[in-house]
């Protein structure tokens, strides 16, 4: 139903977790585009049931409040000239989701439904915590947002390293690179 100068549209009822992330949304598009009136914006829309919906939704999520998270396929490709699937190079057991947020990286494993770790995204999930990465087995955006919110981003793992043994780093390898 409409009425001028007012946008209606039906919504099934967000969860808290799945509101927080529309919020964050229609805020970024107002600031991306400041001129659009708000009856003339399309409404965010997620998939919260499939596997790439909620992959998607976090994916989003991370990236809106200020992180970087990209989506990692361990699937390999079809090459058509070959008429064959070549293998990935990613290894096997990465998870989904690998993100940065306020320095710490993230690995996120979306599993929904009745699907299960496989020994080896567990034996990689144990590395990666043990790298000081933050891990997170989502079986939901609500889930994940939960998990999300429960970490102390402010705290460096032990074994992350000092600025001036970053900045070394740096220098060493753009001397190598000779810039």
């Amino acid at each position: 139903r409409q009425m001028k100068g007012t946008f209606y549209y039906t919504m099934a009822k967000l969860s808290t977790a799945q509101q927080d992330l529309v919020n964050l949304k229609e805020g970024y598009d107002r600031i991306k585009h400041p001129n659009l009136p708000d009856y003339a914006r399309i409404k965010p829309k997620y998939e919260w049931t499939t596997t790439n919906g909620i992959t998607y939704a976090i994916i989003e999520y991370i990236d809106l409040r200020g992180g970087w998270a990209t989506r990692i396929s361990t699937e390999g490709r079809f090459i058509e000239s070959l008429g064959k699937r070549v293998q990935s190079s990613v290894k096997k057991g990465t998870p989904d989701i690998m993100g940065v947020y306020l320095g710490r990286h993230l690995g996120i494993e979306v599993k929904n439904g009745s699907d299960k770790m496989s020994d080896k995204q567990i034996e990689v999930q144990l590395d990666m915590v043990r790298a000081g990465s933050l891990y997170c087995i989502a079986k939901s955006f609500d889930h994940f947002h939960e998990w999300f919110h429960k970490q102390d981003f402010k705290q460096l793992p032990s074994s992350s390293i000092s600025k001036a043994d970053h900045r070394a780093m740096i220098a060493y390898e753009q001397s190598m690179l000779g810039l």
